[in-house]
C-alpha cells in the first residue's frame, strides 16, 4: 500500500524603492515629488502589502498621492494594503507634498517601509534639500542732486543674495526717464539698451551673503 501528499513549495520576495522625482534643492513653496515601487521579486502573489511612508512635517506638508492613503496621522502616510502583486509586477505610488521650510545647510530624508505577507520588512530613503532664495535691489543716486544740464548723473544699483542659495541666474532691468537723462555707460555694459531701458540679462551668480554692485552713468539733457 501507499499514498502521497503532495507540497507545493514557493519562495515569496519582495523590494521597495522610494526615488524623489522633482527639482532637488526645492524652494520653499514648491512641489516635491516621490515615487513609491513595490516590486514582486517572488515566484508567488503577494496578498497583503502594507507600506508605511514617514516624512518630516516641518519641512514638508503632504498634498496629495495617485493612491490614497489609507490614514494621515502626524508624519506618516500609511497604505493598509497595495496589494495583490502578483509575481513580476509591481505598484507605484506617487506622493506629492509641499516644501515648507527650508534645511539648509541639512536634508530631510524621506523613508517608506513595507512588508508583504509576512516577510521581513524593506525599506528605502529619498533624500531632499529644501532652499529659500531671496533678494534684495537698491538704486541710489551718488552724485550731485540737483544736476546740471550736461552733468553726469550717477546711480549705483545694488543687487544683494539674502537667501540661502546661490542665485544663479539674475536678470536685471533699469527703466530711465529719456526726456530728462541719456544713457552714457555702466562698470557693466548692459546686453541690450534702448532709449529708456537698460537691461542685463544675468549679473549672476550671487553667493549667498554676496553682492553684485552695477555703476550707471547717464547725462542730464534737460531741467
Amino acid at each position: 500500500e501507499e499514498d502521497e501528499a503532495p507540497v507545493e513549495i514557493v519562495e515569496p520576495a519582495f523590494t521597495i524603492s522610494k526615488s524623489l522625482t522633482s527639482n532637488n534643492p526645492a524652494n520653499v513653496g514648491e512641489r516635491v515629488v516621490y515615487e513609491i515601487v513595490v516590486s514582486n521579486t517572488g515566484d508567488t502573489v503577494l496578498t497583503t502589502v502594507p507600506v508605511t511612508d514617514t516624512y518630516a512635517s516641518l519641512y514638508l506638508t503632504y498634498a496629495t498621492a495617485d493612491v490614497t492613503p489609507s490614514s494621515t496621522p502626524a508624519n506618516l502616510l500609511i497604505w493598509n494594503n497595495v496589494g495583490p502583486i502578483a509575481v513580476g509586477s509591481a505598484v507605484t505610488i506617487t506622493v506629492e507634498f509641499t516644501a515648507t521650510n527650508p534645511t539648509t545647510p541639512d536634508v530631510t530624508t524621506n523613508t517608506v517601509r513595507a512588508t508583504a505577507d509576512e516577510l521581513p520588512e524593506e525599506e528605502d530613503e529619498a533624500p531632499v534639500e529644501i532652499v529659500e532664495p531671496a533678494f534684495e535691489i537698491a538704486k541710489t543716486l551718488t552724485s550731485n542732486n540737483p544736476a546740471n544740464v550736461g552733468e553726469r548723473v550717477v546711480y549705483e544699483i545694488v543687487v544683494s543674495n539674502t537667501g540661502d542659495t546661490v542665485l544663479t541666474t539674475v536678470p536685471v532691468t533699469d527703466t530711465f526717464d529719456n526726456a530728462y537723462l541719456e544713457y552714457a555707460e555702466a562698470d557693466d555694459t548692459p546686453d541690450t539698451t534702448t532709449s529708456s531701458q537698460l537691461t542685463w540679462n544675468n549679473v549672476g551668480s550671487i553667493a549667498v551673503g554676496s553682492a553684485v554692485t552695477i555703476t550707471v552713468e547717464f547725462t542730464a539733457t534737460n531741467p
